[in-house]
């Protein structure tokens, strides 16, 4: 069972409906839940993933704990070429083997100029 009372069979379900594909890219990433209930999570998760890969629509992470599903994260992404900034909301969590957490992010806001490097990423031959 994942996190969040999710099953295996519900987080295949939200993978298989993707709208973007997706690109293995393997990045630091840096993060931070915003909207965290103040009485349930002292102080706001935040720190530095391992991203496994990216779309127009989201990234996948690897983090060492659980992250709240549904609650808004920023994110910032550095590559060679370009620095992406987003928030997204965090659509699923679960457990992997070794005790790490995969945790699903939409896009929901990414800013113009960050969107066409992001554009320009997977017109192109997906490097960064």
């Amino acid at each position: 069972m994942s996190q969040g009372g999710r099953n295996d069979e519900a987080d295949k379900s939200i993978e298989d409906e993707r709208t973007a594909p997706r690109k293995d890219l393997v990045q630091l990433v840096w993060y931070k839940v915003l909207d965290v209930d103040p009485e349930g999570m002292d102080p706001a998760p935040e720190g530095i993933s391992k991203m496994c890969d990216i779309s127009a629509t989201g990234i996948g992470l690897q983090v060492t704990h659980p992250l709240p599903i549904g609650n808004f994260i920023f994110t910032e992404i550095s590559t060679r070429s370009f620095t992406l900034s987003a928030v997204g909301r965090i659509v699923y969590s679960r457990l992997e083997e070794g005790g790490l957490f995969r945790i699903g992010i939409h896009f929901l806001v990414i800013p113009p100029n960050d969107r066409w490097y992001l554009f320009k990423f997977f017109k192109g031959d997906g490097k960064d």
